[in-house]
């Protein structure tokens, strides 16, 4: 099995620069979420497409939560790095993909899971 991360690192590939995620980091003294939810990278990430009412109503969504967890959970997310803790599960496990995924593509999953 793949070990996972979101953030790009030598030889592997996890979709996002660390510079991307920076972008969504504001200053801790300083948080605007409602900036976050008008950010293309961020809507590419959430909804991975260009719908704009599924844009719209996410921001919206965005604007309702409180900053300060909303920028620790996001943080916690794309920061995550499971490299060492996945390769010795054993559990028989459902994976339930999108295939408008901006993180993990389709093709990208189908050649961790099956070589290809």
């Amino acid at each position: 099995m793949h070990d996972f991360r979101y953030l790009n690192d030598k030889g592997y590939k996890g979709g996002l620069e660390k510079s991307a995620i920076n972008t969504i980091n504001p200053p801790r003294n300083q948080p605007k979420l409602h900036d976050l939810g008008s950010k293309p990278l961020l809507q590419r990430l959430y909804i991975g497409m260009n719908d704009i009412h599924a844009i719209s109503e996410f921001e919206q969504s965005l604007g309702k939560m409180n900053p300060e967890i909303a920028l620790s959970a996001a943080q916690a997310v794309f920061l995550s790095d499971w490299r060492s803790i996945l390769p010795p599960v054993q559990v028989p496990t459902t994976i339930i993909q999108s295939k408008t995924d901006y993180i993990v593509p389709e093709k990208d999953m189908i050649s961790t899971l099956y070589g290809r």
